[in-house]
């Protein structure tokens, strides 16, 4: 497996595109569709540097927040920073392991979340039985992703050029060194899981009901910018996906 923070995004990079998703406005949301609740204790899996943990926490009190990555950078950010987010009664624990066999025991959260995670895990289907594994029946997994990893159609926004005078130059510059970046590291040696318009069959393969997609007004980074370069499209907007876990998994 490709180590991510190494070869694909490092911790200051993942940072950074994760603000262009998570602003106040959105959290509202994201909260109400993850289904947490204050007092609850919550998963994220495939955690990172702790961005979503983080960002969900400041919008409830009283939980108890774990974080899971099998990236030791990653988790070594996240625990550098949880004492900062320890407020409104909310503890974190963040470490490293393996998502496709989970180190807690059956039925031991109330809400299971992650983000970008199964368009990248080698086995999706496995990943998510450990998430419904872990949940209590009844209780809500959510997945944050792209709706589409494909070039779709996407705005070319309202400024023109005389607006932003640098940004075809910048766009051009950034389009040559990702398709450098790509023919050394193509993203079929790291992005290993479902498409993200399967996550909804993904959820229903393995027995979870009331699955159901929101569109976020946040798009990921590049919505748009290569709209020109890339014949009019762009990654698509993010969506959370949920699902609930029907009994015994």
């Amino acid at each position: 497996m490709t180590e991510w923070s190494k070869y694909v995004q490092n911790p200051a990079f993942l940072e950074a595109t994760r603000m262009t998703l998570f602003d106040p406005d959105t959290r509202d949301v994201l909260i109400k569709w993850t289904g947490i609740k204050s007092g609850m204790r919550v998963l994220d899996v495939g955690c990172g540097t702790g961005a979503l943990t983080f960002y969900l926490a400041e919008g409830v009190s009283g939980c108890e927040f774990v974080g899971l990555d099998i990236d030791e950078r990653f988790i070594a950010i996240a625990n550098d920073k949880k004492e900062e987010y320890a407020k409104s009664g909310n503890s974190f624990t963040f470490m490293t392991g393996d998502a496709l066999k989970l180190p807690f025991d059956n039925a031991s959260f109330g809400a299971v979340v992650s983000h970008t995670f199964l368009t990248n895990v080698s086995d999706p289907h496995l990943a998510l039985r450990e998430m419904m594994r872990v949940g209590r029946t009844l209780s809500p997994v959510t997945s944050i992703t792209a709706q589409s990893f494909e070039n779709i159609p996407a705005h070319h926004g309202f400024y023109t050029k005389k607006h932003l005078v640098y940004l075809e130059e910048w766009a051009e510059l950034f389009l040559k060194l990702y398709t450098a970046y790509e023919e050394v590291l193509p993203r079929k040696d790291y992005l290993l899981g479902c498409e993200p318009l399967l996550v909804p069959r993904l959820f229903s393969d393995v027995g979870m009901w009331d699955i159901r997609m929101h569109s976020l007004g946040s798009a990921f980074p590049g919505q748009g910018l290569f709209s020109k370069q890339r014949g009019g499209g762009g990654l698509g907007q993010a969506a959370i996906y949920r699902a609930y876990i029907r009994g015994g998994a």
